[in-house]
């Protein structure tokens, strides 16, 4: 059975989700304040997708020289991308762990105090008006 693969395809979802976590992605504040209030699901859904590709990866046998060549590449890029997630997924859950021991048990990620405080930015971002049209809100200042 053949399957065909498109290597750019999956080299431009990595980089998205890259550009996603390392907030590089051209997008409105809305949006960028729900990917950082829902990063460690998001990080923890794409490690588990691309742990499996990296499976599934294992199980496929180019059948010549050049095709086996570059689908090790990228097989290798995969492999570096899951390790780039987990070591993200470390580095949050790292960081609720000092905030449970600096503010008493609190929970960086999912504590009560942090929720009013993204409602009252999302709707004072609502409420400014969109400079040029570009997606980018005026501040006023």
């Amino acid at each position: 059975m053949d399957h065909n693969l498109d290597p750019q395809l999956t080299r431009t979802s990595m980089e998205f989700w890259r550009k996603v976590v390392d907030k590089k992605i051209p997008a409105s504040n809305i949006l960028k304040v729900h990917l950082m209030c829902h990063l460690a699901s998001n990080l923890s859904y794409v490690f588990k997708v691309w742990q499996s590709w990296t499976t599934a990866f294992g199980l496929y046998k180019p059948t010549n020289v050049q095709d086996q060549i570059e689908f090790g590449a990228l097989k290798a890029e995969i492999t570096n991308f899951v390790a780039w997630t987990k070591s993200n997924l470390d580095n949050l859950k790292v960081m609720g762990e000092q905030k449970v021991h600096t503010d008493g048990g609190q929970d960086l990620l999912s504590g009560q105090e942090f929720r009013p405080a993204i409602r009252s930015l999302l709707n004072w971002i609502r409420k400014q008006k969109p400079a040029n049209g570009n997606g980018q809100v005026a501040t006023g200042v």
